[in-house]
C-alpha cells in the first residue's frame, strides 16, 4: 500500500551476495520499482482484447437480423462490463429532434437507474451536446471538472454522480437517430483509443440494423396495404353484385302495370340481396382481418364466399 493510502503494484527483484556460517544472508542487492502503471496498461490492453472478441459476436447478430431491442441490451450489459463503466445507455431522438428519450440502459450493481427520469428531455436543454451529435463528434470527458464542459452539462450530470462519460451519435440513413453513452461515476477515466474505435463499430453496426429494421418495416406495411387494397377490390365486388340486383328490382317497381305477382317476386330478390349483403358484413366482423394476414408467406386474398360465418 502507498503512504497515501491507495493501492500500487511493485516489482521487487534481488539477490544475496553473502552469508554467515549459519547461512543467513548479510548481504544483498536488488531493485524496487513502482510498476502500477504498466500493469493498468496490461488489464487494459486484456479488457480490450476480449472486448473485441466480444464485439465481434454482437456484431454478428445484429448481421444476422436477431431482435435488435435483445442484442442493443445484450450491447450495453456486456460493453458496460468489459469497458468497467458505471452506466450504459441509448438514447433516441423524437418529435423532430425537439426532444430525446432514453430507450435503453444498463446499469452497474451498485448505480441507480436513470431511465425513468431520463424522458422528454427539451434539446434546447443539452444543446451543446446535441450540437457535437449533429456535428458527427464524439464527447469525450475525462474529468467532469475540466473547464471546457459547459456548465449547463454539468449541471446535469453531477447530479447523477457522473465523473467521466464518452457519447457516440448515431446515425441511421445519415440522419442522426440518437446516441450511445457510457458513465463512470468513480473518478476520472482516460479513454483508449482502441475501445474507443471498437465502440465507434459497433455504434455504427447498430445504426446499420437499425435502417436495415426501418426498411424490413417498410416492405411489412407496404405489403400490408397491398393486402388490404385488394381485400377492399373483393369486398366492393361482393357488394356490388346484390346492389345491382336490388337497384335493377327497384326499377322495376317504380314502372306502372307491374301485377301483384311480379310484385312479390321482386321483393323476393330484394330481401335475398339484402340478406346476402348483411351475411357478407357478419363475416367481415367475425374475420379478424389483419390478425390472419400471414405477411412471412405472401400475400393472402380472402374468398369471402367460402370465409366462415
Amino acid at each position: 500500500m502507498h503512504r497515501q493510502g491507495h493501492y500500487i503494484w511493485v516489482f521487487d527483484s534481488g539477490k544475496v551476495f553473502e552469508r554467515d556460517e549459519e547461512g543467513k544472508p548479510i548481504r544483498a542487492a536488488g531493485i524496487h520499482l513502482e510498476i502500477t502503471e504498466r500493469k493498468r496498461q496490461e488489464i487494459q490492453n486484456r479488457r480490450v482484447s476480449n472486448f473485441v472478441k466480444l464485439s465481434k459476436g454482437i456484431m454478428q447478430k445484429l448481421v444476422n437480423g436477431e431482435d435488435i431491442q435483445f442484442v442493443i441490451n445484450e450491447l450495453l450489459e456486456k460493453t458496460g462490463q468489459y469497458m468497467d463503466v458505471s452506466r450504459a445507455y441509448l438514447f433516441k431522438y423524437k418529435e423532430n429532434h425537439t426532444k430525446v428519450d432514453n430507450t435503453h440502459e444498463w446499469c452497474n450493481d451498485d448505480v441507480e437507474s436513470q431511465i425513468d427520469v431520463l424522458q422528454d428531455i427539451p434539446v434546447e436543454e443539452i444543446q451543446w451536446w446535441h450540437q457535437k451529435m449533429e456535428q458527427g463528434n464524439m464527447i469525450f470527458i475525462s474529468d467532469i471538472k475540466d473547464t471546457s464542459v459547459p456548465e449547463s452539462i454539468r449541471d446535469i450530470l453531477e447530479p447523477q454522480g457522473i465523473t467521466a462519460l464518452l457519447a457516440i451519435p448515431m446515425y441511421v440513413n445519415q440522419k442522426l437517430y440518437g446516441f450511445m453513452g457510457f458513465d463512470v461515476i468513480r473518478g476520472p477515466r482516460y479513454w483508449l483509443f482502441q475501445e474507443v474505435a471498437t465502440l465507434k463499430n459497433l455504434v455504427d453496426t447498430v445504426s446499420h440494423a437499425v435502417e436495415r429494421e426501418g426498411i424490413e418495416k417498410e416492405k411489412r406495411e407496404l405489403e400490408k396495404m397491398k393486402t388490404i387494397n385488394q381485400l377492399a377490390i373483393t369486398i366492393a365486388h361482393e357488394f356490388n353484385n346484390p346492389l345491382a340486383i336490388i337497384k335493377l328490382r327497384v326499377d322495376l317497381l317504380k314502372r306502372n302495370g307491374m301485377n301483384p305477382e311480379k310484385i312479390e317476386k321482386s321483393l323476393e330478390t330484394v330481401s335475398e340481396q339484402v340478406f346476402r349483403m348483411s351475411d357478407l358484413v357478419d363475416k367481415l366482423m367475425k374475420l379478424e382481418i389483419l390478425k390472419d394476414l400471414d405477411y412471412a408467406n405472401g400475400i393472402k386474398i380472402f374468398d369471402l364466399k367460402k370465409a366462415a360465418s
